[in-house]
């Protein structure tokens, strides 16, 4: 009862009680708290956490009487984040495109909007790392999250993998730098025991030089697996495996990793707990992301 008054355990106590004793309970004016962040007040409190969406409830409060020359408590400016519909976050790394990178990500939706993507095979490099930033922003619900890039990196890992509607390939983990050479053995090490149940797909890779070499296409063309060449830089939204990415990530963060080897655990973990439920849905969301990217002329839909 408190939670859906958001009032505390004691008020609803005493209301019973209270009802108990004289079977009645008449709501008297003046009875209650008086809220502060109300009128012009209220106005500068949302201005302030605007401008400022990741300072403190005192800072708030301090920004909030220099403004307003009301002083209220620091409990006070998170009820009235609460009331605010304001939610914490953290900033997430996002990319920006330019006109002739939109000319080509319309280029490549007008293209392959009648493709089935469930003939496509999706890979990707990712890297898995925890960083000190830490930094929670309070925004309004609904609102998209601040962008911002990461923190100082405690440990990383770097894995390369690839998913497709009815299976994921194993998961390779790289040591150090990639090149031509390298690349392939990754591919390798990661579909070489799927190539027979793959002919016939088409493959998704990042726009890496290394990626599009004779080496690299001569082994998937004798295993009849064609190259998405014309895939478009700064397009994550288009490969699925980035949503598989974000999935591990959130399943990796939640658990806290503690050390190197720590993490490196949790990331194979991830990837063998994801559903593959999930996988498909991100994979069936591909079409309706390409004409979302049509409708859009090839700009960024924030997907």
């Amino acid at each position: 009862i408190a939670g859906i008054l958001q009032c505390s355990f004691n008020t609803v106590r005493r209301v019973i009680q209270l009802f108990e004793e004289t079977h009645d309970v008449l709501e008297r004016e003046g009875r209650g708290r008086h809220r502060l962040v109300t009128g012009s007040v209220r106005r500068h409190f949302r201005q302030i956490m605007s401008q400022h969406p990741s300072d403190t409830s005192a800072s708030i409060a301090n920004r909030l009487e220099q403004r307003s020359g009301v002083r209220v408590s620091d409990r006070t400016i998170r009820e009235a984040r609460r009331n605010e519909n304001y939610h914490p976050v953290h900033a997430r790394v996002h990319w920006h495109i330019n006109e002739q990178q939109a000319a080509r990500r319309l280029q490549y939706c007008n293209l392959h909007q009648s493709d089935n993507w469930r003939q496509v095979m999706f890979t990707d490099e990712k890297k898995f790392q925890v960083d000190e930033s830490g930094i929670v922003y309070w925004i309004p619900i609904g609102a998209p999250r601040p962008r911002a890039f990461v923190g100082q990196v405690k440990y990383t890992v770097t894995v390369f993998g690839a998913v497709w509607f009815n299976s994921r390939s194993r998961l390779v983990f790289i040591q150090g730098s990639s090149n031509t050479i390298t690349y392939l053995q990754h591919v390798q090490l990661a579909i070489g025991n799927h190539v027979r149940n793959l002919r016939g797909y088409s493959l998704i890779h990042d726009r890496t030089t290394w990626s599009h070499t004779h080496l690299v296409h001569d082994w998937l063309t004798a295993n009849r697996i064609t190259c998405m060449d014309d895939y478009p830089s700064v397009s994550p939204e288009l490969n699925a495996i980035e949503s598989v990415w974000g999935w591990m990530n959130r399943y990796v963060q939640s658990r806290h990793p503690r050390s190197q080897e720590h993490l490196e655990n949790l990331v194979s973990e991830a990837w063998r707990r994801i559903p593959t439920t999930v996988v498909q849905g991100y994979i069936r969301r591909i079409s309706a992301i390409v004409q979302q990217i049509i409708t859009a002329q090839g700009w960024d839909i924030d997907a």
